[in-house]
């Protein structure tokens, strides 16, 4: 019996990963792209966030009251 549930969800578990993989790759050429939206030319710039769905870098400003 365990077999049998091993070779059903198999495939599943496959393309599961698959996607994944697809979607870190995607991500990681979005903010290697993409890593200078904010001004910034360096992934560590603090003007802006990293946004995981949908994969995209967010400008973050503050501001000052006087």
């Amino acid at each position: 019996m365990p077999g049998t549930i091993w070779r059903a969800l198999r495939p599943l578990l496959l393309m599961v990963l698959v996607v994944a993989v697809v979607f870190v790759l995607f991500s990681v050429g979005v903010a290697i792209g993409t890593n200078d939206k904010c001004g910034g030319s360096r992934l560590d710039n603090v003007n802006k966030e990293w946004n995981y769905f949908p994969p995209r870098w967010d400008c973050t400003t503050t501001f000052v009251n006087n």
